[in-house]
Protein backbone atom coordinates (compact mmCIF):
# COMPACT_ATOMS: atom_id res chain seq x y z
CA UNK A 1 0.00 0.00 0.00
CA UNK A 2 1.14 3.53 -0.79
CA UNK A 3 1.18 4.64 2.83
CA UNK A 4 3.43 1.71 3.75
CA UNK A 5 5.86 2.63 0.98
CA UNK A 6 5.88 6.22 2.21
CA UNK A 7 6.24 5.32 5.87
CA UNK A 8 9.02 2.74 5.61
CA UNK A 9 11.18 4.18 2.85
CA UNK A 10 13.72 4.88 5.61
CA UNK A 11 13.98 2.69 8.72
CA UNK A 12 16.50 2.46 11.54
CA UNK A 13 18.19 -0.84 12.41
CA UNK A 14 16.03 -1.29 15.51
CA UNK A 15 12.74 -0.88 13.64
CA UNK A 16 10.62 -4.00 14.38
CA UNK A 17 9.96 -5.13 10.80
CA UNK A 18 11.02 -8.36 9.12
CA UNK A 19 13.40 -6.95 6.44
CA UNK A 20 15.40 -5.03 9.05
CA UNK A 21 15.70 -8.08 11.33
CA UNK A 22 16.92 -10.19 8.42
CA UNK A 23 19.54 -7.57 7.57
CA UNK A 24 20.57 -7.23 11.20
CA UNK A 25 20.87 -10.98 11.93
CA UNK A 26 21.88 -12.33 8.53
CA UNK A 27 19.35 -15.13 8.92
CA UNK A 28 16.41 -15.79 6.56
CA UNK A 29 12.88 -15.74 7.91
CA UNK A 30 10.22 -18.15 6.65
CA UNK A 31 6.78 -16.96 7.72
CA UNK A 32 3.84 -19.24 6.89
CA UNK A 33 1.29 -16.96 8.57
CA UNK A 34 1.99 -13.41 9.72
CA UNK A 35 -0.62 -13.85 12.47
CA UNK A 36 1.84 -16.23 14.18
CA UNK A 37 4.62 -13.62 14.38
CA UNK A 38 5.76 -12.41 17.84
CA UNK A 39 4.00 -9.40 19.39
CA UNK A 40 6.84 -7.02 18.41
CA UNK A 41 5.59 -7.20 14.80
CA UNK A 42 1.95 -6.58 15.70
CA UNK A 43 1.79 -3.05 14.30
CA UNK A 44 3.11 -3.95 10.84
CA UNK A 45 1.03 -7.15 10.68
CA UNK A 46 -2.12 -5.10 11.24
CA UNK A 47 -1.13 -2.54 8.62
CA UNK A 48 -0.37 -5.13 5.92
CA UNK A 49 -3.05 -7.73 6.68
CA UNK A 50 -4.87 -7.15 3.38
CA UNK A 51 -1.71 -7.51 1.30
CA UNK A 52 0.64 -9.86 3.18
CA UNK A 53 -0.12 -13.06 5.13
CA UNK A 54 3.02 -15.12 4.40
CA UNK A 55 6.53 -14.36 3.21
CA UNK A 56 10.10 -15.49 2.67
CA UNK A 57 12.76 -12.91 3.50
CA UNK A 58 16.35 -13.66 2.47
CA UNK A 59 19.52 -11.71 3.37
CA UNK A 60 21.62 -10.40 0.48
CA UNK A 61 25.39 -10.60 0.85
CA UNK A 62 28.11 -8.57 -0.82
CA UNK A 63 31.40 -10.05 -2.11
CA UNK A 64 33.15 -8.84 1.06
CA UNK A 65 30.89 -10.98 3.22
CA UNK A 66 28.82 -8.07 4.52
CA UNK A 67 25.07 -7.84 4.23
CA UNK A 68 23.94 -5.29 1.65
CA UNK A 69 20.17 -5.76 1.91
CA UNK A 70 17.31 -8.22 2.04
CA UNK A 71 14.88 -9.67 -0.48
CA UNK A 72 11.25 -10.24 0.46
CA UNK A 73 8.83 -12.48 -1.42
CA UNK A 74 5.26 -11.89 -0.26
CA UNK A 75 1.97 -13.79 -0.55
CA UNK A 76 -1.49 -12.50 0.29
CA UNK A 77 -2.64 -15.74 1.95
CA UNK A 78 -1.11 -18.11 4.56
CA UNK A 79 0.79 -21.04 3.05
CA UNK A 80 3.30 -23.77 3.79
CA UNK A 81 6.55 -23.79 1.79
CA UNK A 82 7.97 -27.09 0.50
CA UNK A 83 11.75 -27.66 0.18
CA UNK A 84 11.71 -26.95 -3.56
CA UNK A 85 10.17 -23.52 -2.96
CA UNK A 86 12.74 -22.71 -0.29
CA UNK A 87 15.56 -23.74 -2.65
CA UNK A 88 14.01 -21.54 -5.34
CA UNK A 89 13.86 -18.57 -2.95
CA UNK A 90 17.52 -19.02 -2.01
CA UNK A 91 18.52 -19.15 -5.69
CA UNK A 92 16.53 -16.00 -6.43
CA UNK A 93 18.34 -14.28 -3.56
CA UNK A 94 21.75 -15.32 -4.93
CA UNK A 95 20.89 -13.99 -8.39
CA UNK A 96 19.53 -10.78 -6.90
CA UNK A 97 22.57 -10.10 -4.73
CA UNK A 98 24.87 -10.64 -7.74
CA UNK A 99 22.89 -8.14 -9.81
CA UNK A 100 22.65 -5.71 -6.90
CA UNK A 101 26.41 -5.83 -6.38
CA UNK A 102 27.01 -4.91 -10.03
CA UNK A 103 24.54 -2.05 -9.77
CA UNK A 104 26.21 -0.76 -6.62
CA UNK A 105 29.60 -0.76 -8.32
CA UNK A 106 28.25 1.31 -11.21
CA UNK A 107 26.56 3.71 -8.80
CA UNK A 108 29.77 4.09 -6.84
CA UNK A 109 31.64 5.14 -9.98
CA UNK A 110 29.05 7.84 -10.71
CA UNK A 111 28.55 9.08 -7.16
CA UNK A 112 31.49 11.50 -7.08
CA UNK A 113 30.44 13.11 -10.37
CA UNK A 114 26.80 13.27 -9.29
CA UNK A 115 27.63 14.85 -5.94
CA UNK A 116 29.91 17.35 -7.66
CA UNK A 117 27.23 18.45 -10.10
CA UNK A 118 24.50 18.55 -7.45
CA UNK A 119 26.61 20.71 -5.18
CA UNK A 120 27.34 23.10 -8.03
CA UNK A 121 23.62 23.34 -8.82
CA UNK A 122 22.29 23.68 -5.30
CA UNK A 123 18.91 25.48 -5.54
CA UNK A 124 18.32 28.35 -3.12
CA UNK A 125 14.86 28.02 -1.53
CA UNK A 126 15.34 30.94 0.85
CA UNK A 127 12.80 33.34 -0.66
CA UNK A 128 9.21 33.42 0.56
CA UNK A 129 8.13 35.55 -2.41
CA UNK A 130 7.96 32.65 -4.88
CA UNK A 131 8.16 28.91 -5.31
CA UNK A 132 10.87 27.48 -7.55
CA UNK A 133 11.88 24.14 -8.98
CA UNK A 134 14.62 22.99 -11.33
CA UNK A 135 15.78 19.80 -13.03
CA UNK A 136 19.10 18.84 -14.58
CA UNK A 137 19.17 16.04 -17.15
CA UNK A 138 22.61 14.97 -18.37
CA UNK A 139 22.93 14.06 -22.03
CA UNK A 140 23.48 10.32 -22.47
CA UNK A 141 24.28 7.76 -19.79
CA UNK A 142 28.06 7.98 -19.62
CA UNK A 143 28.46 11.66 -18.80
CA UNK A 144 26.97 13.19 -15.65
CA UNK A 145 28.75 16.54 -15.41
CA UNK A 146 28.45 19.31 -17.94
CA UNK A 147 28.27 23.02 -18.60
CA UNK A 148 24.56 23.73 -18.03
CA UNK A 149 23.52 25.59 -14.89
CA UNK A 150 20.60 27.14 -13.07
CA UNK A 151 20.66 29.74 -10.32
CA UNK A 152 18.05 31.20 -7.95
CA UNK A 153 19.08 33.97 -5.57
CA UNK A 154 16.91 36.13 -3.30
CA UNK A 155 17.96 39.77 -3.59
CA UNK A 156 18.23 42.50 -0.99
CA UNK A 157 15.00 44.26 -1.92
CA UNK A 158 11.85 42.61 -0.62
CA UNK A 159 10.04 40.51 -3.19
CA UNK A 160 12.92 40.44 -5.70
CA UNK A 161 14.57 37.23 -6.88
CA UNK A 162 17.35 36.78 -9.44
CA UNK A 163 17.18 33.68 -11.64
CA UNK A 164 19.50 32.44 -14.34
CA UNK A 165 20.07 29.52 -16.68
CA UNK A 166 23.24 29.17 -18.70
CA UNK A 167 25.14 26.85 -21.01
CA UNK A 168 28.90 26.64 -21.46
CA UNK A 169 30.26 25.30 -24.74
CA UNK A 170 31.44 21.70 -24.43
CA UNK A 171 30.85 18.76 -22.08
CA UNK A 172 32.46 16.93 -19.22
CA UNK A 173 34.64 18.19 -16.41
CA UNK A 174 36.23 21.17 -18.26
CA UNK A 175 32.77 22.54 -19.11
CA UNK A 176 31.59 21.95 -15.53
CA UNK A 177 34.57 23.87 -14.14
CA UNK A 178 33.96 26.81 -16.48
CA UNK A 179 30.26 26.66 -15.64
CA UNK A 180 30.90 26.79 -11.90
CA UNK A 181 33.12 29.85 -12.26
CA UNK A 182 30.64 31.69 -14.48
CA UNK A 183 27.75 30.84 -12.17
CA UNK A 184 29.66 32.14 -9.14
CA UNK A 185 30.70 35.28 -11.03
CA UNK A 186 27.12 35.98 -12.07
CA UNK A 187 25.87 35.54 -8.50
CA UNK A 188 28.51 37.89 -7.11
CA UNK A 189 27.69 40.51 -9.74
CA UNK A 190 23.96 40.28 -9.03
CA UNK A 191 24.56 41.06 -5.37
CA UNK A 192 26.30 44.30 -6.36
CA UNK A 193 23.87 45.46 -9.06
CA UNK A 194 21.09 43.02 -10.04
CA UNK A 195 20.10 44.91 -13.21
CA UNK A 196 20.27 42.35 -16.07
CA UNK A 197 22.27 44.65 -18.35
CA UNK A 198 24.84 45.34 -15.66
CA UNK A 199 25.14 41.68 -14.64
CA UNK A 200 25.75 40.45 -18.18
CA UNK A 201 28.18 43.28 -18.89
CA UNK A 202 30.23 42.23 -15.86
CA UNK A 203 29.98 38.61 -16.96
CA UNK A 204 31.40 39.57 -20.37
CA UNK A 205 34.54 40.94 -18.72
CA UNK A 206 34.89 38.00 -16.37
CA UNK A 207 34.24 35.29 -18.99
CA UNK A 208 37.00 36.69 -21.18
CA UNK A 209 39.48 35.62 -18.50
CA UNK A 210 37.98 32.18 -17.74
CA UNK A 211 39.25 29.32 -19.94
CA UNK A 212 36.40 27.75 -21.89
CA UNK A 213 33.85 30.42 -20.90
CA UNK A 214 33.75 32.48 -24.09
CA UNK A 215 30.51 32.26 -26.08
CA UNK A 216 28.57 30.73 -23.21
CA UNK A 217 24.86 31.53 -23.47
CA UNK A 218 23.02 32.99 -20.48
CA UNK A 219 19.45 33.91 -19.65
CA UNK A 220 19.26 36.17 -16.60
CA UNK A 221 16.18 37.78 -15.03
CA UNK A 222 15.02 39.64 -11.95
CA UNK A 223 11.52 38.75 -10.75
CA UNK A 224 9.74 41.46 -8.74
CA UNK A 225 6.42 40.82 -7.00
CA UNK A 226 5.69 44.56 -6.79
CA UNK A 227 5.68 44.72 -2.99
CA UNK A 228 8.70 47.01 -2.84
CA UNK A 229 7.55 49.38 -5.61
CA UNK A 230 4.12 49.80 -4.06
CA UNK A 231 2.10 49.34 -7.26
CA UNK A 232 1.53 45.61 -6.66
CA UNK A 233 2.34 44.73 -10.27
CA UNK A 234 4.58 41.70 -10.75
CA UNK A 235 7.26 42.03 -13.41
CA UNK A 236 10.21 40.27 -14.96
CA UNK A 237 13.26 42.25 -16.10
CA UNK A 238 15.45 40.08 -18.29
CA UNK A 239 18.24 39.84 -20.81
CA UNK A 240 19.34 36.83 -22.87
CA UNK A 241 22.90 36.49 -24.10
CA UNK A 242 22.47 34.19 -27.09
CA UNK A 243 20.14 32.01 -25.03
CA UNK A 244 16.70 30.55 -25.92
CA UNK A 245 13.72 32.77 -25.11
CA UNK A 246 12.10 32.59 -21.66
CA UNK A 247 8.62 31.06 -21.76
CA UNK A 248 5.71 32.59 -19.84
CA UNK A 249 2.96 30.09 -18.97
CA UNK A 250 -0.24 31.86 -17.93
CA UNK A 251 -3.63 30.57 -16.74
CA UNK A 252 -6.23 30.16 -19.51
CA UNK A 253 -3.92 31.54 -22.23
CA UNK A 254 -1.41 29.92 -24.60
CA UNK A 255 2.21 30.20 -23.41
CA UNK A 256 4.18 33.08 -24.89
CA UNK A 257 7.90 33.46 -25.50
CA UNK A 258 9.58 36.65 -24.31
CA UNK A 259 11.45 37.71 -27.46
CA UNK A 260 13.02 40.98 -26.32
CA UNK A 261 16.18 41.66 -24.32
CA UNK A 262 18.45 39.95 -26.86
CA UNK A 263 22.22 40.25 -27.09
CA UNK A 264 25.18 38.03 -28.21
CA UNK A 265 26.70 35.27 -26.02
CA UNK A 266 29.02 36.36 -23.21
CA UNK A 267 32.53 37.51 -24.16
CA UNK A 268 31.79 36.88 -27.85
CA UNK A 269 33.25 40.32 -28.64
CA UNK A 270 36.08 42.13 -26.92
CA UNK A 271 34.40 45.51 -27.24
CA UNK A 272 31.60 46.42 -24.78
CA UNK A 273 28.06 45.64 -25.94
CA UNK A 274 25.01 47.83 -25.71
CA UNK A 275 22.90 46.84 -22.72
CA UNK A 276 19.48 45.50 -23.60
CA UNK A 277 17.08 44.83 -20.74
CA UNK A 278 13.41 44.05 -21.37
CA UNK A 279 10.52 44.26 -18.92
CA UNK A 280 7.29 42.26 -18.99
CA UNK A 281 4.38 42.05 -16.57
CA UNK A 282 3.62 38.69 -14.97
CA UNK A 283 -0.08 37.79 -14.75
CA UNK A 284 -1.29 36.37 -11.45
CA UNK A 285 -0.63 32.64 -11.22
CA UNK A 286 1.76 32.55 -14.18
CA UNK A 287 4.99 30.55 -14.36
CA UNK A 288 8.23 31.75 -15.90
CA UNK A 289 10.39 29.03 -17.50
CA UNK A 290 14.10 29.25 -18.28
CA UNK A 291 15.82 26.34 -20.01
CA UNK A 292 18.86 25.36 -22.07
CA UNK A 293 18.88 24.48 -25.74
CA UNK A 294 19.19 20.74 -25.06
CA UNK A 295 15.48 20.76 -24.23
CA UNK A 296 14.38 21.93 -27.68
CA UNK A 297 17.16 21.16 -30.18
CA UNK A 298 17.04 18.03 -32.37
CA UNK A 299 19.71 17.06 -34.93
CA UNK A 300 18.69 17.96 -38.46
CA UNK A 301 15.65 19.94 -37.33
CA UNK A 302 14.99 23.67 -37.48
CA UNK A 303 15.04 25.30 -34.06
CA UNK A 304 11.55 26.72 -34.61
CA UNK A 305 10.16 23.19 -34.40
CA UNK A 306 11.68 22.87 -30.95
CA UNK A 307 10.16 26.13 -29.78
CA UNK A 308 6.75 25.09 -31.12
CA UNK A 309 7.05 21.72 -29.42
CA UNK A 310 7.84 23.32 -26.06
CA UNK A 311 5.01 25.82 -26.45
CA UNK A 312 2.58 22.98 -27.11
CA UNK A 313 3.87 20.86 -24.24
CA UNK A 314 3.46 23.74 -21.77
CA UNK A 315 0.04 24.85 -23.02
CA UNK A 316 -2.53 25.18 -20.26
CA UNK A 317 -0.21 23.67 -17.66
CA UNK A 318 -0.25 26.70 -15.34
CA UNK A 319 -2.30 24.69 -12.85
CA UNK A 320 0.58 22.33 -12.12
CA UNK A 321 2.98 22.75 -9.18
CA UNK A 322 6.34 23.98 -10.44
CA UNK A 323 8.07 20.70 -9.59
CA UNK A 324 5.49 18.66 -11.50
CA UNK A 325 5.65 21.10 -14.41
CA UNK A 326 9.43 20.65 -14.71
CA UNK A 327 9.14 16.86 -14.57
CA UNK A 328 6.28 16.74 -17.07
CA UNK A 329 7.96 19.03 -19.60
CA UNK A 330 11.23 17.11 -19.35
CA UNK A 331 9.34 13.88 -20.06
CA UNK A 332 7.12 15.26 -22.82
CA UNK A 333 10.07 16.88 -24.60
CA UNK A 334 12.25 13.75 -24.52
CA UNK A 335 13.45 12.76 -28.03
CA UNK A 336 12.72 9.19 -29.19
CA UNK A 337 16.29 8.13 -28.47
CA UNK A 338 16.66 10.13 -25.27
CA UNK A 339 18.48 13.40 -24.64
CA UNK A 340 21.91 13.60 -26.24
CA UNK A 341 22.70 17.06 -24.83
CA UNK A 342 22.51 18.30 -21.25
CA UNK A 343 19.22 19.91 -20.26
CA UNK A 344 18.38 22.37 -17.51
CA UNK A 345 14.85 23.56 -16.80
CA UNK A 346 13.93 26.15 -14.15
CA UNK A 347 10.36 27.16 -13.17
CA UNK A 348 9.28 30.00 -10.89
CA UNK A 349 5.81 31.10 -9.74
CA UNK A 350 5.22 34.09 -7.46
CA UNK A 351 3.16 33.61 -4.32
CA UNK A 352 -0.43 34.74 -4.76
CA UNK A 353 -4.07 34.06 -4.03
CA UNK A 354 -6.66 34.00 -6.85
CA UNK A 355 -10.00 32.43 -7.65
CA UNK A 356 -8.39 29.26 -9.01
CA UNK A 357 -4.98 29.02 -7.37
CA UNK A 358 -3.13 29.72 -4.16
CA UNK A 359 0.63 29.73 -3.63
CA UNK A 360 2.54 30.59 -0.49
CA UNK A 361 5.96 29.89 0.99
CA UNK A 362 6.92 30.11 4.66
CA UNK A 363 10.19 29.80 6.51
CA UNK A 364 10.68 26.27 7.83
CA UNK A 365 10.00 27.15 11.44
CA UNK A 366 7.32 25.53 13.60
CA UNK A 367 6.14 29.04 14.47
CA UNK A 368 4.94 29.45 10.86
CA UNK A 369 2.63 26.42 10.72
CA UNK A 370 -0.35 28.38 12.02
CA UNK A 371 0.34 31.22 9.60
CA UNK A 372 0.38 28.85 6.62
CA UNK A 373 -2.88 27.28 7.79
CA UNK A 374 -4.54 30.68 8.16
CA UNK A 375 -3.51 31.75 4.67
CA UNK A 376 -4.87 28.54 3.19
CA UNK A 377 -8.11 28.84 5.17
CA UNK A 378 -8.64 32.38 3.89
CA UNK A 379 -8.30 31.15 0.31
CA UNK A 380 -10.51 28.09 0.82
CA UNK A 381 -13.26 30.18 2.41
CA UNK A 382 -13.88 31.91 -0.91
CA UNK A 383 -14.28 28.74 -2.97
CA UNK A 384 -17.70 27.59 -1.78
CA UNK A 385 -16.43 24.27 -0.43
CA UNK A 386 -18.28 21.54 1.36
CA UNK A 387 -17.53 22.31 5.05
CA UNK A 388 -16.40 18.75 5.78
CA UNK A 389 -14.04 18.72 2.79
CA UNK A 390 -12.66 22.12 3.74
CA UNK A 391 -11.82 20.70 7.17
CA UNK A 392 -10.18 17.66 5.53
CA UNK A 393 -8.03 19.90 3.34
CA UNK A 394 -6.90 22.04 6.26
CA UNK A 395 -6.08 19.08 8.51
CA UNK A 396 -4.25 17.04 5.88
CA UNK A 397 -2.31 20.03 4.54
CA UNK A 398 -1.42 21.06 8.08
CA UNK A 399 0.06 17.61 8.72
CA UNK A 400 1.99 17.75 5.45
CA UNK A 401 3.40 21.19 6.27
CA UNK A 402 4.34 20.02 9.77
CA UNK A 403 6.19 17.01 8.35
CA UNK A 404 7.91 19.20 5.77
CA UNK A 405 9.12 21.58 8.48
CA UNK A 406 10.02 18.98 11.12
CA UNK A 407 11.35 16.11 9.02
CA UNK A 408 12.16 17.62 5.63
CA UNK A 409 13.72 20.87 6.80
CA UNK A 410 14.68 20.07 10.38
CA UNK A 411 13.08 23.30 11.59
CA UNK A 412 15.78 25.30 9.77
CA UNK A 413 14.32 28.79 9.29
CA UNK A 414 16.78 29.50 6.46
CA UNK A 415 14.81 27.00 4.34
CA UNK A 416 11.26 27.33 3.10
CA UNK A 417 8.22 25.10 2.73
CA UNK A 418 5.78 25.89 -0.07
CA UNK A 419 2.08 25.23 -0.64
CA UNK A 420 0.60 25.24 -4.15
CA UNK A 421 -3.16 24.66 -4.37
CA UNK A 422 -5.43 24.57 -7.43
CA UNK A 423 -9.13 24.21 -8.19
CA UNK A 424 -10.07 21.95 -11.11
CA UNK A 425 -13.82 21.57 -11.44
CA UNK A 426 -15.03 20.17 -8.11
CA UNK A 427 -11.53 18.94 -7.17
CA UNK A 428 -8.93 20.72 -5.06
CA UNK A 429 -5.28 19.64 -5.17
CA UNK A 430 -2.66 20.79 -2.69
CA UNK A 431 1.08 20.24 -3.10
CA UNK A 432 3.50 20.76 -0.21
CA UNK A 433 7.19 20.92 -1.10
CA UNK A 434 10.43 21.23 0.82
CA UNK A 435 14.14 20.81 0.16
CA UNK A 436 14.72 17.84 2.49
CA UNK A 437 13.73 14.23 3.12
CA UNK A 438 10.90 13.03 5.35
CA UNK A 439 13.09 10.39 6.98
CA UNK A 440 11.88 11.24 10.47
CA UNK A 441 8.25 10.53 9.69
CA UNK A 442 8.91 7.50 7.51
CA UNK A 443 11.00 5.73 10.13
CA UNK A 444 8.51 6.45 12.91
CA UNK A 445 7.66 2.77 12.83
CA UNK A 446 7.78 2.18 16.57
CA UNK A 447 4.53 4.02 17.08
CA UNK A 448 4.40 3.38 20.80
CA UNK A 449 7.52 5.52 21.17
CA UNK A 450 7.01 8.17 18.52
CA UNK A 451 4.03 10.04 17.12
CA UNK A 452 4.33 8.91 13.48
CA UNK A 453 0.66 9.46 12.59
CA UNK A 454 1.03 12.23 10.03
CA UNK A 455 1.00 10.04 6.92
CA UNK A 456 -1.84 7.95 8.30
CA UNK A 457 -3.99 11.06 8.76
CA UNK A 458 -3.03 12.46 5.36
CA UNK A 459 -3.92 9.22 3.56
CA UNK A 460 -7.16 8.96 5.48
CA UNK A 461 -8.36 12.46 4.66
CA UNK A 462 -7.28 12.84 1.00
CA UNK A 463 -8.72 10.84 -1.89
CA UNK A 464 -5.28 10.43 -3.41
CA UNK A 465 -1.78 11.03 -2.06
CA UNK A 466 1.29 11.10 -4.31
CA UNK A 467 4.79 11.53 -2.95
CA UNK A 468 7.82 12.42 -5.08
CA UNK A 469 11.26 12.15 -3.48
CA UNK A 470 14.43 13.38 -5.14
CA UNK A 471 17.84 14.48 -3.95
CA UNK A 472 16.48 18.03 -4.14
CA UNK A 473 13.62 17.43 -1.71
CA UNK A 474 10.19 15.96 -1.06
CA UNK A 475 6.94 16.87 -2.79
CA UNK A 476 3.58 15.51 -1.63
CA UNK A 477 0.37 16.15 -3.56
CA UNK A 478 -3.04 15.69 -1.93
CA UNK A 479 -6.20 15.38 -4.04
CA UNK A 480 -9.64 16.13 -2.61
CA UNK A 481 -12.49 15.18 -4.91
CA UNK A 482 -16.04 16.59 -4.70
CA UNK A 483 -14.72 19.44 -2.57
CA UNK A 484 -16.36 22.36 -4.39
CA UNK A 485 -20.14 22.45 -4.07
CA UNK A 486 -21.89 22.34 -7.48
CA UNK A 487 -23.64 25.66 -6.94
CA UNK A 488 -20.22 27.26 -6.32
CA UNK A 489 -18.93 26.17 -9.72
CA UNK A 490 -19.32 29.70 -11.11
CA UNK A 491 -17.28 32.48 -9.60
CA UNK A 492 -17.46 35.89 -11.22
CA UNK A 493 -18.76 34.26 -14.41
CA UNK A 494 -15.75 31.95 -14.79
CA UNK A 495 -16.45 28.23 -14.89
CA UNK A 496 -14.22 26.49 -12.35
Amino acid sequence: PREMRDRYHVASMDTPIVPVDVIRTGQPMIITDTFNLPPRYRHVVGETVEAVRSCISQPLWGPDGKIIGSLGMLWSTPREFDPAELDWAAEVARATQSALDRIRNVQREHRIAVDFQDQLLDLDHGSTAAVVAAVYQPGGEAMRVGGDWYLVMPLEHQGQIAISVGDVVGHGLPAAIAMSRLRAGLAASALTDPDPGAVLANLDRYAAKVPGARCATVSYAVIDDGSDTGDGISRISYSCAGHPYPLLVTPDQPPVFLFEGRRPPVAAWDSPLKRNTAVHELPTGSVILLYTDGLIERPGEALDHGFNRLQGAAAYRADLPVGDLCDELLERMTPPGGYTDDVVLLALRLCHSSARSFVTAVSASLDNIADARHRLRDWLSGLGLDPARESDILLATGEAVTNAIEHGSGGDASKTVSIEAFVRGETVTVTVSDAGQWSGDSSASQRSHRRGRGLTMINGLADDVRTVRTAAGTRITLTFERAVLPEAGLVEGVTL
